[in-house]
């Protein structure tokens, strides 16, 4: 996976970044990463940095590669993060708090169990012997 990062912002990322140059023809045209100018992504043109001018790209990105599993990791964890901040403020009903609660139990060898106090929804770890 690569991540495609402007001014060390991450806007996007990809599984296999598709490399473009421009063909003698004026065209933009899909080439070997070594001969790339630019990657097309979303419809857009970047320019890639140290690379020669593409006319035409939105922007000068760089690329860096990153491990997927560890991306999709961080993204479930700030999934599970948000979700428990939002029962906590009463946002997220008990039904489906209980809901979460049931998948987490299934997926994780830490037992979930939800509680509510007085409208609110409580996510209580237990560890299983």
């Amino acid at each position: 996976m690569y991540k495609i990062i402007k001014n060390g912002d991450v806007l996007a990322m990809t599984e296999a970044p598709n490399y473009i140059r421009r063909a003698e023809n004026g065209c933009l045209a899909l080439c070997r990463e070594e001969e790339a100018e630019g990657i097309a992504y979303n419809n857009q043109i970047f320019q890639l940095e140290g690379r020669p001018d593409l006319e035409g790209s939105s922007a000068t990105v760089t690329l860096e590669g990153s491990d997927a599993g560890s991306e999709i990791t961080k993204a479930a964890a700030a999934g599970g993060i948000l979700f428990v901040t939002m029962a906590e403020a009463g946002n997220i009903d008990a039904a489906t708090a209980g809901e979460h609660a049931e998948h987490q139990r299934k997926k994780n060898p830490m037992h979930t169990r939800l509680n509510t106090d007085h409208s609110r929804a409580f996510l209580c770890l237990e560890k299983i012997f």
